[in-house]
């Protein structure tokens, strides 16, 4: 490792800001409607594997999926969020980059001996190149991720609506081409069924490809000109930000974990890969609307540090108010899943789909309760309560793994169902007591916070 001394600085970018920042709701808007289009791509890929492939491909694509995402996520450190609760940019941007780099370098390192053992338990092509594929797109799609932090800070969500809407669309297109084809010429009698599974392994690693393009061609870009670039890091700086920045990383890693707990479990159940599918088709349907309700905190999440910071009512007001779109959505979702929601998976899917509804309904209500605590999520992460959401995810984590491990051997879908409620449940509990008592010890954090700095 390079000295302090001897190690190159590179000088801060001198263009431009991107524009003027823009309002509250117009950000909202932006960042709603760009990851309704990335989502609405996303479910279309999912839809056109269920019409021309099969649930067992849909199940291999998620096994893969939930494989390699927990380490990537955990390597990733949530440094979009510390960078955007770096109000005063006390840490150069360069340093935030480095770190994202360097841990997702050291997770292709773990995971490529992990997903080559995989392949040697299972020695099929279609299966070796899509997870290969899913392993490959999950890593160069991590990078653009701390740029719509910088993105962020001048409150421009256009530039991240953007970004996604592309790699919507990249996704979508591959699988459009590559399995349509397929179905047909195996229809045809031309290939054998097994070219379905290596059309999804192409469309999945086609879509790796265009995600690498699109973040050096748009983001790297964009980001140059936003007014907290600053490409300049240290040695001392980078080590002393993943330090600060690990307590989110385990969370998001538990985070992960809880979401790919029960797919493993799933998988491992004789059949595992069909009732993999069919549980995946139905989760798609309601992660959909939270990643939406998602962004709604992130669009926020710069003026919710700002006013935890500066204006506590403000805070709170803006907390209610993002709880009462949360609450809206759940409104919505539930009342359509209850109207039409077997029509729907029939429609959306295939008819056999429209068999697991009672699981689909446990799925939506678990779902519904995440809009609200995911919110809350935010809010506690803007007041700079790291440490404690540790504990708030190692709780949902036992939660999910207990609820699986007892009931998805009896039930794969409907067992995953109720483990995804159970971990939603708690969630809300953790999050709902940490943000009363963040409020407050307000005083104190602001101190603590102030001597850290």
């Amino acid at each position: 490792m390079p000295s302090e001394a001897a190690q190159p600085v590179a000088v801060p970018a001198k263009s431009e800001p991107a524009g003027r920042s823009l309002s509250l709701r117009l950000n909202m808007a932006y960042a709603v409607g760009g990851t309704a289009v990335q989502n609405l791509c996303r479910f279309g890929a999912v839809v056109i594997i269920t019409k021309f492939a099969s649930p067992e491909l849909l199940g291999q694509y998620n096994a893969g999926l939930a494989l390699t995402t927990p380490l990537i996520v955990f390597a990733m450190l949530n440094l979009r969020a510390v960078l955007i609760a770096d109000v005063r940019n006390r840490v150069p941007f360069g340093n935030y980059l480095r770190l994202r780099m360097a841990g997702l370098t050291l997770a292709a390192v773990i995971l490529a001996p992990i997903i080559g053992w995989k392949i040697w338990l299972r020695p099929e092509g279609a299966f070796a190149l899509i997870l290969i594929a899913t392993f490959a797109g999950k890593l160069v799609d991590s990078e653009a991720e701390i740029y719509w932090g910088l993105y962020q800070k001048d409150e421009r969500m256009d530039l991240v609506a953007y970004s996604n809407v592309l790699r919507g669309l990249a996704m979508l297109l591959p699988f459009a081409v590559a399995l349509p084809a397929a179905w047909y010429f195996v229809r045809s009698g031309v290939v054998s069924p097994a070219a379905q599974g290596y059309a999804t392994g192409i469309a999945i690693g086609g879509s790796a490809l265009i995600w690498a393009l699109i973040t050096t061609l748009f983001d790297r870009r964009r980001a140059r000109r936003a007014r907290a670039y600053d490409a300049r890091w240290t040695w001392t700086e980078t080590r002393a930000l993943a330090i600060r920045a690990l307590p989110l990383g385990i969370v998001t890693l538990l985070i992960a974990l809880t979401s790919s707990i029960p797919r493993l479990f799933i998988e491992s159940v004789p059949g595992g890969d069909r009732a993999l599918g069919f549980f995946s088709a139905l989760s798609w349907i309601v992660q959909a609307a939270n990643l939406v309700v998602i962004q709604l905190g992130f669009a926020a999440s710069n003026r919710l540090a700002n006013y935890f910071r500066s204006d506590i009512r403000a805070f709170v007001a803006l907390v209610l108010k993002l709880e009462g779109l949360a609450l809206l959505v759940c409104a919505v979702v539930l009342g359509v899943t209850l109207l039409l929601g077997r029509w729907l998976l029939a429609t959306l899917y295939l008819p056999e789909y429209a068999e697991q509804f009672p699981a689909f309904l446990i799925l939506v209500t678990g779902q519904c309760i995440l809009f609200v605590s995911s919110l809350l999520g935010f809010a506690v992460t803007q007041m700079q309560l790291f440490w404690v959401q540790v504990f708030i995810s190692l709780s949902m984590c036992v939660a999910v793994t207990i609820t699986s491990a007892l009931l998805i051997p009896r039930d794969p879908i409907a067992g995953g169902a109720w483990a995804t409620l159970a971990m939603a449940i708690v969630q809300l509990v953790c999050f709902l007591a940490c943000l009363i008592a963040g409020i407050r010890m307000r005083p104190a954090l602001l101190a603590r916070a102030s001597a850290n700095t």
